[in-house]
């Protein structure tokens, strides 16, 4: 599994509401809905061909996930050292990982410590810490990208 350092990908935000619009309008565009994958108030959606090498989420506006999301990446855009770990990581969940649970439980550690560089509590990456840091606890995806592989 190879990923690059930051993944080029799209954070659509909506208001909660207008859930079932937004989704049917990205598979009604050859995207295929992969569910939450563990990211509330977020889904993920396999890209079509013609976009192949980005991530797809759909996220309500507003929510803590966004605010991972931006802040992971605001991190990464501004501290070349947390970039180069995180890359380095990346790169080594990427070799080792048999699946993309364990790719993110691999990812975990370094990833709460970039949030916690954005400015998110302890008790708000209490949630993804239970995902990606315990492997008992993690949800499995690894059906649901397979079913939409490319």
């Amino acid at each position: 599994m190879q990923r690059d350092s930051v993944a080029p990908d799209w954070a659509l935000q909506f208001p909660s509401d207008r859930r079932g619009g937004v989704r049917r309008g990205l598979v009604s565009l050859g995207f295929a809905p992969l569910g939450e994958l563990g990211i509330p108030e977020g889904w993920a959606f396999r890209e079509p061909a013609r976009l192949a090498g980005t991530n797809t989420y759909v996220i309500v506006d507003g929510c803590l996930s966004l605010r991972n999301h931006r802040g992971l990446r605001a991190v990464l855009r501004a501290d070349a050292a947390l970039r180069d770990e995180y890359a380095a990581v990346k790169r080594l969940a990427g070799a080792r990982a048999a699946d993309i649970d364990e790719y993110g439980q691999l990812k975990g550690p370094v990833v709460q410590k970039i949030l916690a560089a954005a400015g998110l509590t302890d008790a708000e990456r209490a949630p993804l810490r239970a995902v990606t840091c315990h492997p008992r606890r993690a949800p499995s995806v690894g059906r649901a990208l397979a079913k939409h592989a490319h």
